[in-house]
């Protein structure tokens, strides 16, 4: 897998289940903003949205055949949360969709992609006009060549 293909896979997977757990939770899609698809300022006050962004943290080469060399490639994704401020169950939703977005990385089992250590940062600074939390957790691909 390279770059490109890694990244959009983790913007894809990132957008589903904040998407899904936006809609449980609140009944709307929400908003999300992240690198290279969707960019833009933030969505109008009184929308849940989240912005994910991806930061590779090493690419280690792991063989040094001369037929194929295969690198790994380890990183951080973030999901930061935004709730509004001025909706009553703001505080109990950041919960409930931050769980919801985080189960999925824990139970998630493919070839492309492993994910290990996810989890919910809660108490980020406060914004004025948002409620925030953080979905973190670290990801792994291998590159051939």
């Amino acid at each position: 897998m390279d770059k490109a293909t890694a990244t959009d896979f983790l913007y894809n997977f990132s957008r589903l289940r904040f998407t899904e757990a936006c809609t449980v939770v609140t009944g709307s899609s929400g908003a999300l903003r992240y690198g290279k698809v969707v960019r833009g300022d933030e969505p109008p006050n009184g929308t849940y949205w989240a912005r994910v962004t991806c930061q590779i943290e090493d690419e280690r080469q792991e063989t040094l055949r001369l037929v194929e060399r295969r690198w790994l490639t380890t990183g951080k994704l973030f999901i930061q949360l935004f709730c509004p401020v001025e909706d009553p169950n703001a505080p109990l939703n950041v919960d409930l969709i931050a769980e919801l977005v985080r189960n999925p990385f824990r139970l998630y089992q493919g070839a492309e992609i492993e994910f290990t250590n996810p989890m919910i940062v809660d108490n980020v600074a406060a914004e004025p006009n948002w409620l925030r939390a953080n979905v973190t957790c670290t990801y792994q691909y291998r590159q051939f060549m």
